[in-house]
C-alpha cells in the first residue's frame, strides 16, 4: 500500500480539487496493476486545531510515501488570522529542507522557487526581461507591522 499525503490549504481550495480529480484518474489505472494507494489530506484548519507546528507538517509527509503541497504552506498572514496558519516564511524554508529528498511535490530545488515561496521580489528578478523596472524593497518585521497599521 502506497500513501500519498496532499497539504490542500484551504476546505474548498479549487487547486487541490484539480489535484485530487486527476490523482483519482490515475489512480484508477494504476490499481489494476499496483498496490493500493491511499490518499490523506490536510487543510489549514485542520492544522491549526492541532496546534501543528511547521516541524509537525514536515513529520507528517515524511510518515507518508508522498507528498504534494497544493497551497502556499504559510498561507499568508492577515491581520484578523482568518484562517491563516501566519507561519515565518523564513523559518518555515529551512523547516522544509528535509523535504528535498522525499518523493513528491516540491522538492529538491523547487522548495526555494520563488513562486511557492511567494517571494515576489524574486520571482519580478528572475523574470525581469518580461517585466518593467521595478523597486524592491525589504521591509523588516517591525516595519512591516507599522505599515499594516495605516
Amino acid at each position: 500500500m502506497s500513501l500519498i499525503r496532499v497539504f490542500q490549504g484551504g476546505e474548498k481550495a479549487e487547486q487541490a480539487k484539480s489535484f485530487i480529480a486527476a490523482l483519482n484518474e490515475a489512480r484508477t489505472e494504476i490499481i489494476s496493476t499496483h498496490d493500493k494507494i491511499w490518499v490523506e489530506r490536510l487543510t489549514v484548519s485542520m492544522v491549526k486545531s492541532y496546534l501543528w507546528t511547521p516541524e509537525n507538517l514536515v513529520n507528517w509527509f515524511l510518515e507518508g510515501d508522498a507528498h504534494f503541497i497544493t497551497a502556499h504552506v504559510h498561507q499568508g498572514k492577515s491581520l484578523n488570522n482568518c484562517g491563516q496558519l501566519g507561519w515565518n516564511m523564513v523559518e518555515l524554508e529551512t523547516q522544509l529542507q528535509p523535504l528535498y529528498y522525499h518523493p513528491g511535490f516540491p522538492n529538491g530545488i523547487q522548495l526555494s522557487c520563488p513562486v511557492f515561496l511567494q517571494n515576489k521580489g524574486d520571482y519580478l528578478l528572475n523574470v525581469s526581461q518580461c517585466c518593467n523596472p521595478t523597486f524592491l524593497y525589504y521591509f523588516t518585521d517591525k516595519q512591516a507591522k507599522v505599515n499594516l497599521k495605516r
